[in-house]
């Protein structure tokens, strides 16, 4: 849902204003559906081990996943741009 909300509409306003479809970059998809699929077996691998219970310490582990993220997203960029 909220990458219906997040991107879709978005998107769908954007497309009904200027009346041209929305261009998407294509470049690096591939890896970084493969970071969200291992995100994902990682999350429920450690709700399944905590038996479906969300304490700290998975808080910090998801929030860590979440900050290395963004550093690979930023170096990524960077590199792709020289």
């Amino acid at each position: 849902m909220c990458l219906v909300l997040g991107l879709g509409l978005p998107w769908l306003l954007s497309n009904i204003y200027y009346n041209t479809p929305v261009v998407i970059d294509k470049q690096g998809i591939i890896v970084n559906v493969i970071i969200l699929l291992c995100t994902v077996v990682f999350f429920v691998s450690i709700l399944v081990y905590n038996k479906w219970r969300i304490n700290t310490v998975v808080g910090m582990c998801l929030f860590s996943l979440y900050v290395l993220y963004i550093i690979y997203c930023v170096v990524q960029a960077v590199l792709w741009s020289e």
